[in-house]
């Protein structure tokens, strides 16, 4: 683990922590991390990282989902939080925002 990450250890989990050393010795283009905190650390050492609703807004756009506001919603009916402002914007962003929630 590097020095930086070490640094981190026991304010973060030590798994999300390994992920992120793994990415930056892989060398990967994107880092799929939900956990805010993680995902700043993963910003500060140069790592692209994005969330569950980016992936499904990229799987959107490469036309493998036909609808993300299913999706979406398929999550918020099980318990999964996101706001009302990133859930229109989201949408909104690939076209399917009908100005309801």
């Amino acid at each position: 683990m590097s020095c930086l990450l070490i640094v981190f250890l026991g304010r973060l989990h030590r798994g999300e922590l390994e992920v992120i050393a793994g990415a930056r010795e892989l060398e990967v283009d994107y880092l799929l991390i939900d956990d805010r905190s993680v995902r700043r650390l993963a910003e500060q050492i140069l790592l692209e990282p994005t969330g569950l609703i980016g992936l499904l807004k990229i799987a959107k756009i490469l036309g493998r989902v036909d609808s993300l506001k299913k999706c979406l919603d398929i999550l918020i009916d099980n318990n999964y939080r996101i706001s009302t402002k990133m859930y229109r914007y989201v949408l909104g962003d690939v076209g399917e925002d009908d100005g309801k929630l």
